[in-house]
């Protein structure tokens, strides 16, 4: 699961840093000084030290929104979402890798209680620690959307 670590802020640091010297030079610089193709050496600095605090922040702005949106949906589902168990009928890796964690596409055999048993295929990135739980014949509890029995998560606990 994705979440927000304290480092992640501070790399965010240096970056602003850097576009405030831009900035800060750009101030400094005269007006009449020229880049090698003619244009103001002045807006040069500005433009490049707004682009790079411009860009890095809504880069991490981003990345923010993307985080605290699986954090709420991993977290509704713990809350409401229905126990049932799930057998592995088959799974493997479908190319996707983030964070040294393989993307593996699964087909489940979903039992939850009060409702049939159907198959789903289920994609996930999973901790390498846990691949050898998703062998064949497995079995692996599950959380489901009690909205959509589609949409699940595979409980690691």
């Amino acid at each position: 699961m994705w979440s927000l670590k304290p480092w992640g802020i501070w790399m965010l640091l240096p970056l602003i840093i850097a576009g405030s010297i831009f900035i800060l030079v750009g101030w400094k610089t005269s007006p009449t000084a020229k880049t090698d193709d003619g244009h103001s050496l002045k807006w040069f600095w500005y433009v490049m030290g707004v682009c790079l605090i411009g860009l890095t922040t809504m880069v991490y702005a981003g990345l923010f929104c993307f985080v605290a949106r699986s954090e709420r949906k991993a977290e509704k589902m713990k809350r409401s979402g229905l126990r049932g168990v799930a057998m592995v009928l088959s799974s493997g890796a479908t190319g996707n890798e983030t964070n040294n964690m393989p993307q593996i596409e699964m087909e489940l055999l979903v039992d939850v209680e009060g409702k049939p048993t159907y198959k789903v295929t289920h994609r996930e990135y999973v901790n390498p620690v846990n691949l050898p739980v998703l062998r064949k014949g497995a079995q692996v509890p599950v959380l489901v959307d009690p909205g959509n029995p589609r949409k699940l998560i595979i409980d690691w606990l």
